[in-house]
């Protein structure tokens, strides 16, 4: 049955709005949000349909591939074209020159133009980087960029990072809802059943209410898969096969493949069609909606769809046809032939392109069967799967991979195969907690390497074993070695691994305390961001984010982190993005931020089986934390981060845990139980020169054993702290927004106002042990009427609002720009950004202008401002 385009006036509007603004020069993007089945392809067709001819209109989709397609929705919209952007894209050329067509094709200055891309959630990562970049151009072009996608994706989904870098004035949102009872009324109406009842079942999905209304005079099924496979049996059976047939292909089959591949041909479309199973769009024929197609897989053998797979795959061409699409018939056909045959070119180009999720998954698909493989090319292939493994956090897989590239490489006698292999198992080991073996492997790799004239993989080699030198505190050697890297990636033209190389010298010289560290780590973030090359974006970002942390530039380390952890994000690089945000909950803890520390640390741990310096630090930190507030888990967490630091052998990760172990005793009055390991830590810190840890870990020696002679030269504030100068110290913590370690200054100080200010300030963050001790110390000192602590009921906000959030709700009711809050808090306008966020999401309001009111009717506006 045919249903009209119901409660969707207001987004229609948007729409019309924005292609009058197009018209006059003021582009923008809209984003269309919504459920499977909420109607985003129904707006979007009925808003189309009222366009003036006028109105350029390019339409693509992304399809629900094994892999997605490179660049998709952007070949849709010239295919069959002469269009410069149709033979950037077949030539395969650099990544700007395809974007910069992109945007000439989208950009015409003769008329307007809409360009529409549909399930989006499916796109490629290189898809998902036009569309940002397209975002940020669009606002001087006559042009509508429309998108449309799903809104229930998991968290850690590229889809909702990219997104959600998406703002300004030039960018419009429009969430669906479903239907309203109403709405659904006016449909059941026509149909003779119960609004109550299909929108009870339905939820008001409109593609719900679509299915069940399509039964009429049947009782209404009770999910939709029923509701589809009771209209599927009404069929034909020619029909019904030329639908299984269709639903292995989910972009559709072009005409000339179902007349191919799809018994009966055309012909057999025709009732699936006439009862709106299927559509013919831009001579392509496939479902009108992705549910009723996975309806129709759900219906078939597991026979059927192979048989259905090998037709489609028999039927393409495969110089012509995407590498993914031909993984994605051949994996379904079962035929390990065609997946060896094309999966390593797919594999590589969504690598290349930042998919590094959907380039492992490649790769397996390929190795299931290696015995296919000719022998140079599997050994090539188990390398570039390893480097991919190590990429996306799965550690222990890429090690094995590794070592069977080596070995492979090594019975083929092939030098440079056998030199990039070892490179990777550098790689490899060192995040496997092998570090003792990581270097040999990268001394293997360079060796290997020097025997040929200088090349990428010999650059890339040397800048790897500086990374191994600096992990295994070889500061001096690894200065050296990533010298050498820089002048061979100068040599050989390779401007990315000049990024990397230079990154490893700055964390080298950082670490000798050289001042030309910082400048090459902002000369490899910059080079890095200019190419842009995502793996080294984030290299560089935690070197210089770690770096300016320790010289108190919090702010800037945060823009650092945010730049670094973005990157991560949109381009599957798991393990940096663990990493960077281990770091950014670390300067949450470090402000007093803790319940977002919190939040943020146990992401970073995951599931518990990484082995990286993100999950290292998270636990030790997560397990101070623990510590502090007297909570449950502290030993098991500190217990793990130990394990961890000692396996690597790292001051990086020993520091941290040490310090953490050393906190924890001091708290619990088990100071005798971890004597062994802050001693270790201590030691460890001294004979690598880490001058930030060797001064934490002595400061927090004073003050769980006392006062102390120290001869060794520390950082600031850890060295006024140890040389008794408790005030020049809590000066400096509060510059740096440190409110914890200023109270740990005044606590230390035995003035009974400073202790007493320290105790409130404990208190404040929930520190529960360190109050504690405060309370004792007061009464030590003679105070006989000692604050008491909060009450129980009170420590938490009922809206699991931190500290600061509470104080910047308590601005943003007043009606405080972010600007004026950021300079109110001494805090950057990132930071108070990301908080605005949270407050807005833990209140349940949409904007800033519903604060106040949602904050008054829950009881809990300011009491500054009733």
């Amino acid at each position: 049955m045919t249903m009209r385009l119901l409660e969707r006036d207001a987004e229609l509007q948007l729409l019309d709005r924005a292609v009058s603004a197009a018209a006059a020069g003021a582009g923008s993007v809209v984003l269309v949000a919504g459920e499977p089945g909420i109607g985003k392809s129904a707006l979007v067709d009925a808003w189309l349909a009222r366009l003036p001819d006028t109105v350029r209109i390019l339409r693509g989709a992304c399809d629900d591939l094994v892999t997605p397609r490179l660049l998709g929705p952007f070949r849709d919209m010239v295919r069959g074209t002469q269009a410069p952007l149709a033979g950037a894209l077949e030539s395969a050329g650099s990544r700007d020159g395809v974007l910069g067509a992109i945007q000439a094709e989208l950009s015409s200055p003769l008329r307007t133009t809409v360009a529409v891309i549909e399930d989006l959630h499916w796109a490629d990562e290189a898809t998902l980087d036009a569309v940002r970049f397209l975002a940020r151009r669009i606002a001087d072009e006559p042009t509508v960029l429309v998108t449309t996608y799903r809104d229930d994706l998991p968290a850690d989904h590229p889809l909702l990072a990219a997104t959600g870098a998406l703002t300004g004035p030039a960018v419009h949102r429009l969430a669906l809802a479903g239907l309203s009872v109403a709405g659904v009324a006016t449909l059941g109406a026509e149909a003779g059943l119960s609004a109550a009842q299909v929108h009870d079942i339905t939820g008001g999905n409109p593609f719900f209410v679509t299915e069940v209304l399509s039964s009429p005079g049947r009782e209404v099924p009770t999910t939709v898969r029923e509701a589809v496979g009771a209209r599927l049996r009404e069929l034909p059976d020619t029909a019904r096969r030329a639908l299984e047939q269709l639903a292995v292909a989910p972009g559709g089959l072009s005409l000339a493949l179902v007349e191919r591949v799809v018994a009966g041909g055309m012909a057999a479309l025709e009732e699936p069609e006439r009862r709106r199973f299927t559509a013919f769009v831009d001579g392509t024929a496939r479902f009108r909606h992705e549910l009723i197609r996975r309806a129709v897989v759900a219906s078939c053998t597991a026979a059927q769809l192979a048989v259905a797979h090998a037709r489609v795959l028999a039927a393409l061409d495969p110089d012509r046809t995407d590498p993914a699409r031909l993984v994605h018939h051949a994996v379904g056909a079962g035929d390990a032939e065609a997946v060896a045959r094309h999966a390593p070119a797919a594999a590589r180009a969504a690598a290349q392109a930042g998919a590094h999720r959907d380039s492992v998954g490649l790769y397996e698909h390929v190795l299931r069967f290696p015995e296919l493989l000719p022998a140079a090319e599997r050994a090539a292939v188990r390398t570039d799967h390893a480097r991919e493994l190590l990429l996306v956090n799965r550690l222990e897989e890429g090690l094995a991979e590794a070592e069977r590239a080596v070995a492979e490489s090594e019975r083929l006698g092939d030098p440079e195969g056998l030199g990039i292999a070892l490179t990777v198992l550098a790689d490899a080991r060192y995040w496997g907690l092998r570090g003792a073996t990581a270097a040999a492997a990268a001394e293997q790799a360079v060796a290997v390497l020097r025997s040929l004239p200088p090349d990428r993989p010999l650059a890339r080699a040397t800048s790897t074993l500086a990374f191994v030198q600096v992990m295994d505190n070889r500061f001096a050697d690894a200065e050296r070695s990533a010298d050498e890297a820089v002048v061979l990636a100068d040599a050989v033209g390779a401007p990315d691994l000049r990024s990397h190389a230079l990154a490893q010298r700055g964390l080298a010289r950082v670490m000798l305390d050289d001042e030309r560290g910082l400048e090459d780590l902002r000369g490899a973030l910059r080079s890095a961001l200019e190419l842009p090359h995502h793996e080294h974006v984030v290299v560089a970002s935690v070197g210089l984010a770690s770096a300016m942390h320790r010289a108190g530039r919090t702010a800037d380390a945060e823009e650092v982190l945010a730049t670094g952890l973005a990157h991560a994000q949109r381009h599957d690089l798991t393990t940096a993005a663990t990493t960077l945000r281990m770091m950014r909950s670390g300067l949450d803890l470090a402000r007093g931020d803790w319940r977002e520390a919190e939040q943020g640390l146990r992401a970073a741990l995951g599931e518990g089986q990484g082995t990286g310096w993100g999950e290292t630090v998270a636990a030790a930190l997560l397990g101070r934390l623990r510590a502090r507030q007297q909570a449950g888990g502290a030993e098991e967490l500190l217990d793990r981060a130990w394990q961890l630091a000692t396996a690597s052998g790292e001051i990086q990760r020993i520091g941290p845990a040490g310090a953490a172990w050393l906190e924890w005793g001091w708290l619990t009055g088990q100071l005798d139980r971890v004597r062994d390991r802050v001693e270790y830590a201590t030691a460890t810190a001294r004979r690598v020169g880490h001058r930030w840890y060797l001064g934490e870990l002595l400061r927090y020696r004073m003050l769980a054993e006392g006062p102390a002679e120290v001869t060794d030269a520390l950082p600031e504030p850890w060295a006024s702290g140890c040389r008794g100068a408790w005030r020049e110290a809590a000066a400096t913590w509060q510059e740096r927004g440190a409110p914890y370690e200023r109270a740990l200054e005044l606590y230390a100080s035995a003035e009974v106002a400073a202790v007493l200010e320290a105790l409130t300030e404990f208190d404040r963050l929930g520190a529960l042990a360190t109050a504690t001790l405060a309370r004792r110390r007061l009464k030590e000192l003679g105070v006989r009427h000692i604050p008491r602590g909060p009450r129980a009921e009170t420590r938490d906000h009922p809206l699991g609002l931190t500290p600061r959030q509470v104080e910047v709700l308590g601005l943003l009711v007043t009606g405080a720009t972010n600007p004026e809050i950021a300079e109110r808090l001494v805090l950057s306008v990132r930071t108070v950004d990301h908080h605005v966020s949270a407050v807005l999401t833990k209140l349940g309001v949409g904007s800033r202008r519903e604060v106040a009111a949602r904050a008054e009717e829950l009881g809990l506006l300011p009491a500054t401002v009733r």
